[in-house]
């Protein structure tokens, strides 16, 4: 039930034989309940805060935005505010907010019907806090006569703006350099032209998408069938970029230095000189980082051969479960369900606060500690949640590649997706749970800390400033780190049942006696999966930039191209994203298989045969013979 102790399968210790029941493994228990209680315990907390967020809460105020005094535009407020008298007004007929000094924050601003216009004149208009439904009873109230807020004695705006545009119910003057955002909004068109663009390219930009679905299923395809060719061509190619990087980085040097020195000394340029350190210094690290490149893929040559099997085994179990590919699609619908639950439940909780007015009459709104504490619980809650969704997808599509790989009737799986959900569900939701907790740490540190810098910004030293950075991405390595660890522990729980701790103990172990061969796979490997994407990204870009442009009359075409990119970007991780799972899980269940098990008939490898060549010979010997005195409907069988 602990994270490291009990809890899972009996396992035999690391070395020694292992019972030969195919697939992962039947008999199983809970893992890690505690962590599980824990995860159900903190969602009851956060439907807690979703409750008090909805009671105390109030949106309109940041959408529709607030006058000085509190009063929402756009409805009737009812609640007036102790010691301010305009507050608690009816606006339902002024749904703008309108800014005295944008670039000042204690200024006055108002509820108004419409954003003023080039002809308005603000001597006696609406604009005016002397105006009803507003009672200007002081000069406090309103900073009268005081340019820092561009307001005069009657009360009405001095300001010299000659246009304003309506940005989320705000006035904005398009022409005030106080105001730092007014660069947004100078021309108050490309908002409209940017939607009206997407408005006509929505079909097409649909069957992009579509498009980017089959080209992304055609480079999985063509991963699995030319495997070979796609990984040698990258090693090649990495090979020949590192010495064409070292090699032009001292041309240019040389280049450079030689025509600066042939440079009368009168004539020589200070930005000459600093171009020919550049490439001087330049190529001492691209020397440095290359050769260590280099001399990385000298080693790892030899087992490219075994990254070319593993992508071709990859590629069978895919081809034997291709509800795989959409699986990664309910985990997205998840996540996005979760999103849109974390961003309403904390709008109403941003805007939970006390109403309080100011000496002059003003109001805002305090928020008590308890109300930020919530905040950041709520924070946690939503990255628990995303990453256990991550988690069983993980855990699922291990289950299944593993149930493939361990059978020796491959044509006679079943349901391997949904046998290892409910394996994921039933046994192992707890260990999940932690895996995820985890994670979700290390990504809330991260956010505190960006939190910090935020707030620090400008106000710190240089070396708080480094120290930050530093830390900042210590804990960026660490959540790579973690995950890549979890991912692999995940692969041992769906085979062999244990908790996470264990799980996370024994992946490690068989990862570190296979480092160089798993330094293949993460370098090499996830180098050709990189660049499937961007194939994949790159075909639908420029097919839709010269969709748009030849068939449309498009204002920014940039825009709806740029829109696909993204979501052909995200379609072609989620395919890429499963074949570098079920590639992982195949290496592991190979190294696992390789190590527990000698051919024998007790004990026999189920490799298949790509993958027997990287096999201790005596146990392929011994497999080969088992092997030859099988009928022939059991060979076919078994998917050999």
């Amino acid at each position: 039930m602990g994270c490291c102790g009990g809890g899972g399968s009996s396992v035999e210790p690391a070395g020694q034989p292992r019972a030969t029941t195919p697939g992962p493994y039947k008999k199983r228990s809970c893992t890690d309940i505690l962590f599980l209680a824990l995860f159900l315990a903190f969602w009851a907390g956060m439907i807690g805060i979703a409750y008090v967020a909805y009671t105390e809460g109030d949106p309109e105020r940041l959408i529709s935005g607030t006058d000085s005094f509190g009063n929402v535009c756009g409805r009737n407020n009812s609640n007036q505010v102790i010691n301010s008298t305009n507050s608690g007004l009816d606006m339902t007929n002024r749904s703008f907010v309108f800014f005295y000094n944008s670039g000042n924050s204690d200024a006055l601003r108002l509820c108004v019907s419409a954003c003023p216009e080039v002809t308005t004149d603000f001597s006696s208009s609406e604009y005016c806090v002397s105006e009803a439904p507003y009672t200007f009873l002081s000069a406090d109230e309103g900073k009268v006569s005081d340019a820092d807020f561009n307001i005069d004695a009657s009360g009405c705006p001095t300001t010299d703006a000659s246009s304003y545009v309506s940005v989320l119910s705000r006035c904005v003057a398009v022409d005030l350099s106080t105001f730092a955002a007014s660069s947004y909004f100078q021309d108050g068109e490309v908002v409209s032209q940017v939607v009206d663009d997407l408005d006509q390219a929505w079909r097409p930009m649909l069957y992009l998408c579509l498009v980017a679905v089959f080209i992304a299923l055609l480079m999985i395809l063509l991963m699995s069938c030319f495997a070979s060719i796609l990984i040698w061509v990258t090693y090649v190619l990495s090979f020949v970029c590192c010495i064409g990087a070292i090699a032009y980085m001292w041309y240019r040097w040389h280049e450079l230095d030689q025509a600066y020195n042939d440079t009368p000394v009168s004539q020589r340029l200070q930005s000459e000189k600093d171009n020919v350190n550049f490439y001087f210094n330049g190529g001492i690290v691209v020397s440095i980082v290359c050769g260590i490149i280099l001399l990385i893929l000298l080693v790892l040559r030899s087992r490219l051969a075994l990254l070319v099997a593993l992508f071709k085994e990859a590629g069978r179990a895919i081809r034997k479960m291709p509800a795989m590919l959409l699986f990664p699609f309910s985990t997205f619908v998840i996540v996005m369900l979760d999103i849109a639950y974390f961003v309403g439940v904390y709008v109403f909780l941003y805007t939970a606060g006390t109403a309080e007015a100011t000496a002059i009459g003003h109001v805002s709104y305090k928020s008590n500690n308890t109300l930020v504490y919530m905040q950041w619980y709520h924070v946690f809650g939503f990255l628990w949640a995303v990453q256990l969704a991550f988690a069983i997808q993980e855990f699922t599509l291990a289950g299944a590649v593993s149930r493939w790989y361990f059978s020796s009737n491959k044509s006679d799986l079943g349901w391997p997706i949904f046998a290892s959900l409910k394996n994921a569900f039933r046994y192992h939701l707890g260990s999940l749970a932690l895996g995820a907790m985890i994670i979700a740490l290390v990504q809330l540190a991260r956010i505190i800390l960006a939190y910090v810098q935020a707030k620090l910004q400008g106000r710190s030293g240089p070396v708080v400033d480094i120290l930050l950075k530093c830390c900042s991405c210590c804990l960026w390595c660490m959540e790579k780190v973690l995950k890549y660890i979890n991912r692999n522990a995940y692969i041992e729980i769906a085979i062999y049942g244990y908790s996470f701790c264990k799980g996370a103990r024994e992946a490690f172990s068989t990862l570190l006696r296979n480092a160089l061969r798993v330094a293949t796979i993460n370098s090499v490997g996830s180098f050709v999966l990189l660049l499937s994407k961007l194939v994949v990204v790159a075909s639908v870009g420029f097919g839709s930039l010269y969709w748009f442009e030849q068939t449309l009359n498009l204002t920014y075409p940039a825009v709806p191209v740029f829109v696909v990119c993204i979501v052909a970007w995200i379609i072609s991780t989620i395919f890429t994203g499963v074949y570098d799972m079920t590639i992982d899980t195949v290496f592991l269940c190979f190294a696992e298989d390789s190590e527990r098990n000698d051919g024998s008939v007790s004990r026999p490898l189920y490799a298949s045969t790509n993958l027997l060549k990287f096999m201790d010979s005596a146990k392929v010997a011994e497999q080969k013979k088992q092997r030859k005195q099988q009928t022939p409907t059991q060979a076919f069988s078994s998917g050999e």
